[in-house]
């Protein structure tokens, strides 16, 4: 087939706009990017919209934003920062696959020569559908990728001391302002800038990325490496860890520690209660990047903070292959300015709100973990008290009664921020004997709800190692459309990995906790029917 054209993106990608590109990588075409063997080696993506948040995590969400709001200070004196990322009212807010479709046109970015120009030409939606490693003839797949690419062009971004561009001279400002990551998206037929018909799929993507793009700035991933980790947050964990492990192996440190809250901020995740609860959801991916030595060791240590821990990553031989292989071109790259850290609250007083006003609705909201508490804080510096307690009442009278608030934070923010007029009369109180009924109905709920765990532990019991992978499998079938040979390797790595045989890792992913010693279903069954005789649910949690 000839020299691979991702083989040439170090080539491609310079240190100045002036590197020289051949008229035979020019005429590369979008039929050229086939197979496995063509897909990147390298991935080099903006350096904002890696350290920041554009995608949201969370499967079928309904968010509306992701918001980081710290009032900061340094030696340059004190400060406020913003990254807030906002939805359309009638579009989806970018998730999973509207991150996987900008991973895929950024792979096209790495190919073109610089300076890259709008608009840009992607090709066909068959084609992006090839590079995302879907099925690029379903009429589904071809329609999924038009309304990923209508969210990502109605999303924009806010930003205050937090984007940072560069300059022709390579320095780095802050450029404060509200922008989208993609302008428009121009499909074919339609009119392209310039006046003509549009002959494949284009896009306009946005200025500030655009240049930063051009000039470098921009943190490499190894895309194979990318492509099998486990799951969202494994992802999104590597593509943080790409710019501070690389920035602490430039200062000669071998750990990395970061407080657990703010991973789950930059991720963004919603954050755990509980250690074993935020043990458990970075459980899959740490073991990956132990697995794969891209870390030796993570450490989980207590905070003076309640409900935060700092996690301490010793970072491993992978990722340190991964620096001094990309040494070159992140060198400013990684030039991460000193952290700025948040001030004592006695320094700004002024910014303080009454946290004495707070009811016991508000203060409840909080413990359960509805509404963080920095996010109260800072409603409060932008709203009332009065508001703000009828609002969390508001939020609670909801869940009491029974209907589903997918996004609690951001249904209080907007109730106060928009200043929703709440009832607080009698009429919608909840009395003592609603609410002791409503309690037995969730004991009831979540009864249920364990027996029914119960039998998905005792159905997984009594198959077989090539049954119990068999879904997992079907999922990367459908996923990436392997070669019999990668099908049969993949089934080898499933049979040695948890999904076959660990007993543990199967209660921990249904129950989110080893209940049982058993391991066949005659001791299962006789383990359950003597705590079932001793009340089963209750004697289990305690």
């Amino acid at each position: 087939m000839g020299q691979n054209i991702f083989d040439t993106i170090d080539n491609l990608y310079p240190h100045t706009s002036n590197d020289p590109v051949t008229d035979q990588q020019k005429k590369k075409t979008e039929l050229q990017i086939n197979g496995d063997s063509d897909v990147a080696k390298s991935l080099r993506t903006e350096f904002n919209f890696l350290r920041f948040p554009f995608f949201d995590l969370a499967k079928d969400s309904k968010r509306e934003r992701i918001t980081i709001e710290e009032h900061l200070a340094s030696d340059q004196g004190t400060g406020h920062v913003l990254w807030k990322v906002t939805r359309d009212i009638d579009s989806k807010f970018p998730g999973d696959f509207e991150k996987r479709l900008h991973r895929a046109i950024e792979q096209v970015l790495n190919t073109l020569p610089k300076p890259v120009e709008n608009p840009i030409k992607l090709g066909s939606l068959r084609y992006l559908a090839q590079i995302m490693g879907i099925t690029p003839d379903s009429g589904k797949n071809r329609q999924d990728i038009q309304n990923g690419l209508n969210n990502l062009v109605k999303a924009s971004v806010e930003a205050k001391g937090t984007f940072q561009l560069k300059g022709v001279d390579a320095k780095k400002k802050f450029h404060n302002d509200t922008f989208h990551l993609y302008d428009r998206v121009i499909y074919t037929g339609e009119e392209l800038p310039d006046g003509k018909s549009a002959d494949a799929v284009y896009i306009v993507i946005g200025t500030w990325y655009l240049q930063n793009f051009n000039r470098g700035y921009s943190v490499p991933l190894d895309w194979h490496y990318y492509n099998q980790l486990p799951g969202t947050i494994a992802s999104r964990l590597y593509e943080m860890f790409c710019i501070y492990f690389f920035a602490s192996i430039k200062s000669g440190k071998d750990i990395f520690e970061i407080k657990y809250s703010r991973i789950c901020r930059y991720a963004p995740l919603v954050p755990q209660d509980q250690l074993w609860k935020a043990k458990k959801q970075f459980k899959r991916a740490h073991e990956y990047f132990l697995a794969t030595k891209f870390i030796t060791e993570v450490e989980w240590r207590d905070t003076q903070e309640n409900q935060d821990w700092k996690l301490v990553y010793h970072i491993g031989e992978r990722a340190r292959q991964s620096y001094e292989l990309n040494q070159k071109h992140i060198q400013d790259v990684v030039e991460i300015p000193p952290r700025r850290r948040a001030t004592q609250k006695q320094q700004f007083p002024a910014r303080q709100p009454e946290t004495k006003e707070l009811s016991v609705s508000t203060q409840k909201i909080i413990s359960d973990g509805l509404v963080a508490k920095d996010e109260v804080i800072s409603l409060l510096n932008r709203s009332t008290a009065t508001q703000i307690n009828a609002c969390a009442e508001a939020l609670l009278a909801r869940i009491n009664t029974g209907k589903i608030i997918d996004d609690p934070t951001g249904y209080f923010a907007a109730c106060v921020t928009k200043e929703w007029k709440v009832e607080t009369n009698s009429k919608t109180k909840v009395t003592n004997q609603e609410l002791e009924k409503q309690k037995q109905i969730k004991q009831e709920k979540s009864q249920k709800e364990f027996e029914n765990k119960i039998q998905v532990y005792r159905s997984w019991l009594g198959k077989s190692a090539e049954e119990r992978i068999q879904p997992q499998l079907d999922l990367y079938i459908k996923a990436h459309n392997p070669t019999q040979a990668q099908i049969q390797k993949k089934r080898t790595e499933y049979l040695n990995s948890p999904l076959a045989s660990d007993h543990e890792h199967k209660q921990n992913t249904i129950f989110g906790k080893v209940y049982f010693k058993a391991c066949t279903i005659e001791e299962f069954d006789a383990e359950i029917e003597e705590l079932r005789k001793k009340g089963l649910h209750s004697q289990i949690n305690t």
